[in-house]
């Protein structure tokens, strides 16, 4: 048997550490990169241009952005009733669909605002020249004694007629202040009791002084409440 003579190791190109590291850097660029064909030349490349692997990294960013999120993912009571009620509202027409849609807010309004009688308070800038519930009025002397919320007592002449336009100036105060707190606090999802009831009885308490000067009997003064005029209308 003829034994092929070897050569010494350090003559050996093949088995030295250089080549040696050059081949397995190649061989393992080839698993990772398969050939590609070209599209116009139809010859197969052993690396990827730049370009095209640039589109591969677009497309695989695309396909990450377009998954939708999984349908697997927890669902609590809120979100399978607002499924079901959502599925349900398709299947009608859209007068319809407004009409309920239009009902089911003002539900959802009056239910808030229940909660938002106990709980804490928002604050809400109003005007300096409200006075506190401590008014009276001497119906001999014309005069009109309130405390200011500063503490000092101030003591005004005036007639009924004054006295009554000091009700409206309250009454228009108290609208001022509600409207600011139903748009910008409590339709924007903040939960907290109205912060005008006070200045309300400030001025319900005028109204009813001035109608008692007048000998005039006044029934309960409500406040305004949110819904339809129907529901406006209709006793408590």
């Amino acid at each position: 048997i003829q034994q092929t003579p070897t050569l010494p190791r350090g003559n050996n190109r093949e088995t030295s550490a250089p080549f040696q590291k050059k081949r397995g850097r190649k061989l393992m660029n080839q698993a990772v990169r398969p050939p590609l064909k070209t599209s116009k030349t139809g010859f197969t490349t052993k690396y990827p241009s730049r370009f095209e692997t640039a589109i591969e990294k677009l497309k695989y960013i695309t396909e990450i952005a377009s998954q939708k999120p999984s349908a697997s993912e927890p669902k609590d009571q809120y979100d399978r009733f607002a499924e079901h009620i959502a599925s349900q509202l398709r299947e009608l027409p859209l007068k319809s669909f407004v009409k309920i849609q239009n009902e089911f807010q003002e539900i959802i309004t009056k239910e808030r605002l229940k909660q938002i009688e106990n709980s804490e308070p928002i604050v809400v800038n109003l005007s300096p020249s409200i006075i506190s519930p401590n008014c009276s009025l001497n119906p001999e002397k014309n005069e009109l004694h309130t405390q200011r919320d500063d503490g000092q007592h101030v003591v005004l002449k005036i007639g009924m007629n004054s006295y009554q336009n000091k009700c409206t100036t309250l009454k228009h105060e108290y609208d001022e202040c509600f409207n600011a707190w139903f748009t910008q606090k409590f339709l924007k999802g903040e939960v907290g009791p109205e912060p005008c009831s006070s200045l309300f009885e400030v001025y319900q308490e005028c109204l009813k002084k001035t109608m008692k000067e007048n000998n005039i009997e006044m029934k309960e003064i409500d406040k305004p409440v949110l819904g339809t005029p129907e529901e406006r209308k209709a006793p408590p």
